[in-house]
């Protein structure tokens, strides 16, 4: 059986106000995290650019299973994801949201289904080709942000909590109540045998 471990990853300093695009503002300082088993993980910047052909860059993700792999993002400003190059930001290819999905914060690709949430409404976007999309239930609501894949299961930050989900079946909380405020990103890994979100 795998361990799952739950932790933040970057210290969080907080303001209470609601940006257009459904996140509070929030900033972050590079830091590492020391888990329960005493190994320490730590974060390095590998490299940082800009993607002038988006309006917006919200949701995070890396699409393997597309014909060009690369990094994949949301803007509800565009109303799309776009794909970039890991290396560089060079621009790849684009696609437009379900018309039920105007303002996309949290997006994810797993081999061939891809999952987007949206800030004002309850529902899950499936899509398989990105031109057609099911809608779903979302168990995190409207406040869902970031989300993530991992070993069948989706999981999306509700508010200040993680929630751990089969998409339209059973969900389960994760309570961090460390946290201060909303949380917008997540991400989800393997290390030595033991689950990360």
């Amino acid at each position: 059986m795998k361990l799952l471990v739950i932790f933040l990853i970057v210290p969080f300093a907080a303001s209470g106000f609601v940006d257009e695009d459904g996140s509070r503002g929030v900033s972050a300082s590079p830091g590492s995290e020391t888990a329960e088993y005493g190994e320490k993980i730590s974060l390095t910047i590998l490299n940082t650019f800009t993607c002038p052909y988006s309006a917006q860059i919200l949701g995070l993700a890396y699409d393997e299973g597309a014909d060009t792999p690369g990094l994949v993002f949301s803007s509800a400003t565009d109303d799309k994801a776009y794909w970039c190059s890991p290396d560089d930001g060079t621009y790849i290819w684009e696609a437009p949201y379900s018309g039920s999905n105007p303002f996309c914060f949290g997006l994810t690709c797993e081999e061939a289904v891809a999952y987007t949430n949206d800030w004002i409404s309850s529902d899950l976007f499936e899509t398989i080709d990105w031109a057609n999309w099911t809608i779903l239930s979302n168990p995190t609501g409207n406040k869902g942000r970031g989300i993530d894949m991992l070993d069948g299961y989706v999981w999306e930050t509700n508010d200040m909590n993680v929630v751990q989900f089969i998409p339209g079946g059973s969900s389960t909380v994760y309570t961090t109540s460390g946290i201060p405020d909303q949380m917008s990103g997540l991400v989800s890994f393997e290390y030595n045998g033991i689950d990360f979100i």
